[in-house]
């Protein structure tokens, strides 16, 4: 057997510590691929620059073996979340009548500018669950509309009572 064998894979996907062998010796010591201090930097920075205005997530883990787990845990919104809701996404549900096109909503709202609209009304109101596509199997449908969900209903009327 070699000692310039590199270093298999875990069945995690990543590399296995090289052996390093002491000179003038028949000893051998494992170290891992990357220094420990980049490893947790670049883990403290995923964890603190993490868009959490998504709730996109899912998980996330490292080699069992080096005793690492980080959970991104996605679910319900809760009414602590809903009560942090944007104001424009605030407008959008005031203005929502039945089924209407995005460019409907757009002119109910003022807004002229498609992609801001987008980003910072639309797909808040839907991934805040307040909101859903009529056809949500084609969502570039030239006939696709908008409508309030139950939650967005109630959110409209726990906001109307205060």
């Amino acid at each position: 057997m070699s000692s310039s064998k590199r270093p298999t894979r875990s069945s995690y996907g990543t590399p296995r510590p090289y052996p390093r062998f002491i000179k003038g010796s028949a000893k051998r010591i494992h170290s891992p691929l990357y220094p420990e201090d980049t490893v947790r930097e670049a883990l403290i920075n995923a964890l603190a620059h993490r868009d959490y205005s998504s709730t996109a997530g899912g998980v996330w883990q490292s080699d069992p073996a080096l005793g690492v787990r980080v959970t991104f845990q996605t679910g319900e919104v809760t009414e602590e979340v809903t009560e942090e809701v944007t104001e424009e996404v605030m407008r959008l549900l005031h203005v929502m009548t039945d089924s209407m096109k995005r460019s409907e909503i757009q002119h109910h709202l003022g807004l002229k500018h498609e992609e801001h609209f987008r980003r910072a009304y639309l797909l808040p109101a839907m991934e805040a669950g307040l909101i859903e596509m009529t056809i949500p199997d084609k969502p570039r449908s030239r006939l696709q509309q908008y409508r309030l969900t139950g939650k967005g209903l109630q959110f409209l009327k726990q906001t109307e009572k205060r």
